[in-house]
């Protein structure tokens, strides 16, 4: 049976106790304030569930005794170690308590957290935010403002996030003039464990994320948001792509980036996207997990002059001066770009003409940077886009090597190319490339102005007078 609450609750509700069963509802005009002390709003300390459309607040703490110097802390919003809980509308941890303002010096409680998890499955469509530090005004004396309690404290079990999370605002403080302290805004999110699994906003004006020392995991996807930057402990935390639409990370290093000091980046399964880091940031001994066909690598600040990839070392760039922690599936092969002093990384699969495929059509990135070329027989055909060759040579062991006067590229043929015939045509800036044609016969493409035919090893054997735009 469903259980519910409706109207406003100023004391902390407990999960199944005092009749608040699950699966419980708070309905929109629903409204949970922790008891003062302070308390948390709502503990979920069994394996229930709990559905919010409504309001919920962590307790707010009275009045301290005269003379007491400190105020208490706000309590938690939701205080959670297992069970479902979903999060439509509000929750926001208590409100700092206040220093006796008779006291010479006081400082003011902080704002409690919106959310601690250490179990269960939490998700957010809606706000969840940390409570304000406390503020007050004395006479005389030093004032401290409290620091702003943190959006959630996460230490367990998995957090979906699709709303906002929002670190609570440093309480200001008014009292004596030049001696007084504002308060500290609150974290997005304190990361002690657990994963976090974001599409939304995380904000914190000095942090959005910060890392304990415990394993934890960080899954962005698309729509992701941060107000303030991402720091990882440098050990043991994990920072992964994932959903099923594409998503770039920006910035990954190890001290001023968007994201900082993960030692593990990873591509989730099914997950498509693209990474873009420093040195320090991709290449310092972090592994990259999950990297396949589709997803990219750009190494910002270093130009590759020359890649090889070592199984179980990873990818070696400019002869081993820089080396990527990651693997090359098999059947794929890495492809490394240049352009502005940055590299680019991608994988491209192997190429192979299985019954009923007669034509292939692409770049040179994805046809002529290394991809092995399988099957390739009598009435198939290659379109190599956006390379118009004016010469070409055929090497059993290595392929079909074109030239366009500026630069080169490789068909990787597999199987020996002796004795096959090749007919090689260009038009438009494309090329078609068909093989087993007998001796002694033509072949044309659309737009071309030079036919031509040769046999591996023999090079030029006809063409056209006045050709253009031929290889």
């Amino acid at each position: 049976m469903t259980s519910s609450i409706t109207t406003t609750v100023n004391k902390t509700v407990t999960l199944g106790a005092n009749g608040y069963t699950s699966p419980l509802a708070i309905t929109s005009s629903g409204k949970v304030v922790g008891t003062a002390g302070p308390d948390a709003g709502i503990y979920v300390q069994v394996a229930g569930a709990v559905t919010n459309s409504g309001a919920i607040f962590g307790g707010t703490p009275g009045v301290v005794a005269y003379g007491t110097a400190t105020g208490a802390n706000g309590g938690a919003g939701v205080v959670m170690n297992q069970g479902s809980f979903n999060n439509l509308k509000n929750v926001s941890g208590g409100n700092g308590g206040l220093g006796d303002s008779f006291a010479e010096t006081i400082h003011d409680g902080n704002g409690g957290a919106g959310l601690t998890l250490s179990g269960g499955i939490f998700s957010n469509t809606g706000t969840v935010t940390g409570g304000s530090g406390g503020t007050g005004q004395p006479p005389s004396g030093n004032a401290f403002g409290g620091n702003g309690g943190d959006g959630v404290l996460l230490s367990g079990g998995t957090l979906i996030n699709t709303g906002s999370i929002i670190g609570g605002a440093g309480g200001a403080n008014a009292g004596n003039p030049g001696f007084v302290g504002s308060g500290d805004p609150g974290i997005g999110i304190y990361m002690n464990g657990g994963t976090l699994i974001t599409s939304g906003l995380v904000s914190g004006p000095n942090a959005a994320i910060n890392f304990g020392a415990n394993a934890s995991t960080l899954i962005v996807e698309a729509g992701a948001r941060f107000t303030g930057n991402v720091f990882a402990n440098g050990i043991n935390d994990e920072l992964a792509i994932g959903g099923t639409s594409r998503e770039a990370l920006a910035s990954i290093g190890n001290g001023n980036a968007k994201y900082n000091n993960f030692k593990t980046i990873a591509f989730e399964s099914g997950a498509i996207g693209s990474i873009y880091g420093s040195i320090a940031g991709l290449a310092a001994g972090q592994i990259i997990a999950g990297f396949s066909t589709g997803d990219t690598i750009e190494l910002t600040g270093f130009a590759a002059t020359s890649d090889t990839y070592v199984s179980g070392t990873g990818l070696e760039l400019n002869a081993g001066a820089v080396t990527l922690k990651t693997s090359e599936p098999a059947g794929d092969v890495f492809v490394v770009t240049s352009n502005g002093g940055n590299s680019t990384i991608q994988l491209f699969p192997d190429i192979s003409f299985s019954a009923g495929t007669t034509l292939i059509s692409g770049n040179t990135l994805a046809l002529a940077s290394g991809e092995t070329i399988s099957g390739f027989s009598t009435g198939d055909a290659l379109l190599l886009d956006g390379f118009a060759a004016t010469s070409e040579t055929v090497i059993n062991g290595t392929g079909i090597v074109l030239s366009n006067g500026a630069s080169t590229e490789t068909l990787d043929i597999a199987g020996s190319l002796a004795s096959r015939y090749f007919l090689i045509s260009a038009g438009g800036g494309r090329g078609f490339h068909q093989t087993g044609r007998p001796s002694g016969s033509w072949g044309y493409h659309a737009g071309a102005r030079h036919r031509q035919r040769f046999r591996a090893g023999k090079g030029d054997r006809a063409a056209d007078a006045g050709a253009d735009d031929a290889w």
